[in-house]
C-alpha cells in the first residue's frame, strides 16, 4: 500500500516539478535578455528600462521586481512604488545578497539565489542573477558594469506550479545542489529526506533543485480505515454469536432426524439449557475485550503519529525562532556597520574632527549594550574607536586612538558620562592586556602601545 501511495505521488511530483522547471527557464532566459540588451546599450535611459521591464513582466507575470545596478549599487527597480528602500542600496553593505552576487561574478553567468528574503515582501523568494560585463579597450577581459536582477515570490511559484494545493497527498520540501552538495534548504521541512519519499531534480543555470515529496502525516486515520474496524468487529461478534449458540444446542446440526428423537432430546437438555438472555449478554459481552484491544492498538499508533507530527512542527518552530535570534543578534552590528559606512559617504564623519568621531561612536556604543567594540582606519595608517570590556564588572567605555601626529601608536583612554576621555586609574601591578579584554587600569598618563596587537 505504501509503495502503490509513493508511486502515485511520484507521479505528480513529475508533472509538477515539469511546471515549476518550464516556468523558471522563461524567468531565466529574461533575465538574460535584459542582461544582454544592457550590455548593448548601458546607457538606455531609465524610462526604455520601465518600458521594457512590463514588457518582460506581461510575458512572465510571477517576476515581482526588475533591478538593475550599477557595480553593486541600485540604479533602476520596477515597479517603483513598494521598492522606494530599493533605490540606491549598495549590495555590497548586505552580507545576506553577497554569497549569491559572488558566484555570479565568478561564474560569469546566471545564477539563482532562493537563500535570501524579498526586501519588498520579506518572505521567501528566489533571485535571479545575471552580470552584466562590457569590453574596455584596456584591459585583457571585459569589465563588470553590473548586474540585472529579477525577484520572484517563491511561495507563489510553488502555488501556480501545483505544489502546494490543499488536496496534495504529500508534503513537499525542496533543497539545493551545488557540484552534488547540499547547499541550503529551500522550502518545507528537511525531514521528508529522511522518511519513506520519492525525489526529483529541477535543474538550473548554476546547479539544480533536488525535490523531495513524501505522504503527509495525518492526525487519524481516514474513515475507510473506521468503516473497516467496525464491519470486522461486527463480523467478529457475529462468528462469536453462532459459535456460542450452536454449542448451547440452540441450533439444530441434524435435521432429518425423527420427531420422538428430538422430543427426546429436547426433553433430556431441557434441564440444562441456560437462558437466552444469559446467552445473548455472553454473545455481546465477548467481543468487547477484542474490540477495546483493536480500538487501543489503532489509538496508540495515532498517538505515536500524532506526537511525531508536532514533535517535528516544534522542532521547525525552535529552529525558526534560534535562527531568528541569531539573525537578529548579528543585525545589530551589520547596521552599525552600514550605518556608519553612509555616514562617512555623506560627509558627516571625518578623520579631522576626532572628538566630533569619536563621540559619535560612544553615543552608538551607549545606545547599543550588544555591542563592544566600534572602530575606522584609514588608509593613512590612523586609527580610532571606542569600545567596551566584553566580560568582567569593569564596564566603563574607553576611546582608542593612533595618528599620525603622535607617530601611529595607540592612545587608550577612559571615557567619562560625557564622552569624554580622562586620565586612566594609577596601578601598574595590572597587565596591560589580558587573554579576553582589555584592562581597566594603566597609568595616569595614556600608555603608547604599537598599532598592531592580538586579542581574542
Amino acid at each position: 500500500m505504501e509503495q502503490a501511495s509513493l508511486r502515485d505521488i511520484e507521479d505528480q511530483l513529475e508533472l509538477h516539478s515539469g511546471r515549476l522547471e518550464a516556468t523558471l527557464d522563461s524567468i531565466v532566459r529574461l533575465n538574460r535578455q535584459l542582461s544582454t540588451e544592457t550590455a548593448a546599450n548601458p546607457m538606455l535611459a531609465g524610462n526604455q528600462l520601465q518600458r521594457f521591464a512590463e514588457k518582460l513582466i506581461s510575458e512572465q507575470p510571477r517576476i515581482a521586481s526588475v533591478v538593475i545596478t550599477r557595480k553593486l549599487k541600485v540604479i533602476f527597480v520596477h515597479p517603483t512604488k513598494g521598492n522606494e528602500t530599493v533605490i540606491g542600496m549598495d549590495y555590497g553593505l548586505h552580507p545576506e545578497f553577497m554569497s549569491g552576487i559572488k558566484r555570479a561574478l565568478e561564474s560569469r553567468s546566471t545564477v539563482v539565489d532562493a537563500s535570501a528574503k524579498l526586501l519588498q515582501t520579506g518572505k521567501p523568494g528566489l533571485i535571479v542573477r545575471t552580470p552584466v560585463f562590457i569590453p574596455t579597450a584596456s584591459e585583457p577581459m571585459d569589465e563588470l558594469w553590473g548586474l540585472v536582477s529579477m525577484g520572484v515570490d517563491l511561495e507563489g511559484l510553488l502555488i501556480e506550479a501545483g505544489f502546494l494545493d490543499p488536496a496534495q497527498t504529500f508534503a513537499l520540501a525542496i533543497r539545493s545542489r551545488v557540484d552534488g552538495q547540499i547547499n541550503s534548504e529551500i522550502w518545507g521541512d528537511p525531514l521528508v529526506f529522511q522518511r519513506a519519499h520519492v525525489t526529483t531534480n529541477v535543474i538550473l543555470p548554476d546547479g539544480q533543485w533536488e525535490l523531495g515529496a513524501a505522504p503527509k502525516l495525518e492526525a487519524g486515520y481516514s474513515a475507510t480505515r473506521s468503516r473497516l474496524i467496525r464491519g470486522i468487529g461486527i463480523l467478529v461478534t457475529f462468528v462469536l454469536m453462532l459459535t456460542v449458540l450452536q454449542r448451547k444446542g440452540l441450533i439444530n446440526n441434524n435435521p432429518r432426524s425423527s420427531m420422538a428423537g428430538s422430543l427426546a432430546e429436547a426433553q433430556s437438555t431441557a434441564s440444562s439449557r441456560i437462558p437466552l438472555r444469559v446467552i445473548v449478554l455472553v454473545a455481546l459481552l465477548l467481543p468487547v475485550p477484542l474490540m477495546v484491544g483493536i480500538s487501543g492498538w489503532f489509538s496508540y499508533k495515532t498517538s505515536m503519529r500524532a506526537a511525531e507530527q508536532l514533535e517535528q512542527q516544534q522542532v521547525v518552530e525552535l529552529g525558526n525562532q534560534i535562527r531568528d535570534k541569531v539573525t537578529s543578534f548579528f543585525e545589530v552590528p551589520r547596521r552599525v556597520a552600514t550605518f556608519n559606512a553612509e555616514q562617512f559617504r555623506a560627509g558627516f564623519l571625518e578623520p579631522q574632527k576626532q572628538e566630533h568621531l569619536l563621540r559619535n561612536f560612544l553615543l552608538q556604543l551607549r545606545q547599543q549594550p550588544l555591542l563592544t567594540f566600534l572602530s575606522m582606519g584609514t588608509a593613512e595608517g590612523e586609527y580610532f574607536a571606542a569600545s567596551r570590556p566584553p566580560l568582567g564588572d569593569e564596564r566603563a567605555l574607553r576611546v582608542l586612538q593612533a595618528t599620525i601626529a603622535q607617530n601611529r601608536v595607540m592612545n587608550i583612554y577612559r571615557a567619562d558620562d560625557a564622552s569624554r576621555p580622562r586620565r586612566l586609574s594609577e596601578n601598574r601591578n595590572e597587565k596591560l592586556f589580558s587573554p579576553n579584554t582589555i584592562s581597566s587600569n594603566f597609568d595616569a598618563e595614556p600608555e603608547k602601545l604599537p598599532l598592531f596587537f592580538i586579542s581574542n
